[in-house]
């Protein structure tokens, strides 16, 4: 599935994400603040069919029937929803496979043509909704916080925008950034992957069962045994303020986006433990590329188009850790528009 993932087969990832960031931008500006059929609720600023409240329930429902050792009854009305959707998708790709012309080349399309089909289909799609567009979400509300919040890196990251659209590496309004050009811009890519430093988007998940004879590691230069029969959870807020990693006088409590842009001998050791949020090997994550290319041209429009403060700063939203996911609300702030660069 990972050409589905990647790119590779969805052909229009780029202009559906751009579509999405334009309402986006657009329902910032007029409201006064890939499945092939969206939600509809960048539309409305309204969540018609409880969405984003059924995922936000089936967290805490599953959070409670994970500790009791219950099965999970979470997630029903946003699965009931993504399910219809799927169904609907998998006859009419069946109807022009039929035909002999498929023309959609999206997520589904790929995954379908792989041979991906029923409920595994169904359940591969809930996935990558929870798994998917909640990390996401989760980060870039993370990257809004921290950035907002620091002005220093909050006028160095603008600045760099507005140069880049002077400059001519990004494209004036009203035309979006491509991923490509978002690769280029240094600051930018500092935050994201500070941000996730910072505020890791998957909490103390991914665990792994050591083989049942047990396992040998080497930690720090020693080797350690592990007896069998156990599960490892990697507690990524603490790998990512390990001062062995960052260094024995690193600020690792402190947002500093600038730490990645330091030429060090430990940079590559800290880009490894970075991207370790994302899992590794056979277990990577398969959204990661996408996730990335999200966040970064989201930042970069909500900041080249809006200026930004919090309502609230000393309680910025409420916020609670549910399935190792982050589950934020009532994160209100202020926006104004920028004047459009001459």
């Amino acid at each position: 599935m990972i050409r589905g993932y990647s790119g590779a087969e969805n052909l229009t990832l780029e202009d559906d994400i751009e579509a999405c960031i334009i309402k986006l931008l657009n329902l910032i500006r007029y409201r006064t603040i890939g499945f092939g059929k969206c939600f509809g609720l960048l539309n409305t600023d309204e969540d018609p069919d409880e969405y984003i409240e059924s995922i936000h329930k089936g967290l805490k429902v599953s959070n409670i029937q994970v500790a009791l050792g219950t099965c999970n009854k979470g997630f029903y009305k946003m699965s009931m929803l993504n399910n219809s959707m799927v169904e609907a998708r998998e006859k009419e790709f069946n109807k022009q496979k039929s035909s002999g012309v498929v023309q959609r080349a999206d997520m589904l399309t790929s995954f379908m043509k792989k041979g991906l089909s029923g409920d595994d289909l169904k359940a591969e799609n809930t996935l990558q909704i929870i798994a998917g567009s909640d990390t996401t979400a989760g980060a870039l509300r993370g990257i809004m916080l921290y950035v907002v919040t620091n002005p220093r890196v909050y006028k160095t990251l603008q600045a760099e925008i507005d140069n880049a659209v002077a400059s001519g590496k990004a494209p004036r309004a009203p035309d979006i950034i491509k991923s490509s050009q978002v690769k280029e811009l240094k600051y930018l890519q500092a935050i994201l992957k500070e941000s996730m430093r910072i505020f890791p988007p998957i909490n103390n998940q991914l665990a792994r069962d050591t083989p049942p004879g047990g396992d040998t590691v080497t930690i720090d230069g020693q080797e350690v045994y592990l007896p069998g029969g156990i599960s490892i959870i990697p507690a990524f807020k603490s790998m990512h303020r390990n001062k062995s990693v960052y260094g024995e006088d690193a600020d690792v409590d402190v947002f500093r986006p600038e730490r990645w842009l330091e030429e060090t001998e430990r940079l590559e050791a800290m880009k490894n433990d970075i991207n370790l949020g994302f899992g590794h090997g056979r277990w990577l994550c398969l959204g990661k590329a996408i996730a990335l290319r999200e966040m970064g041209i989201i930042l970069f429009e909500l900041l080249r188009n809006f200026d930004w403060s919090l309502d609230n700063p000393e309680k910025p939203w409420n916020h609670a850790v549910l399935m190792g996911l982050h589950s934020i609300s009532d994160m209100w702030v202020h926006v104004e528009e920028r004047a459009e660069l001459q």
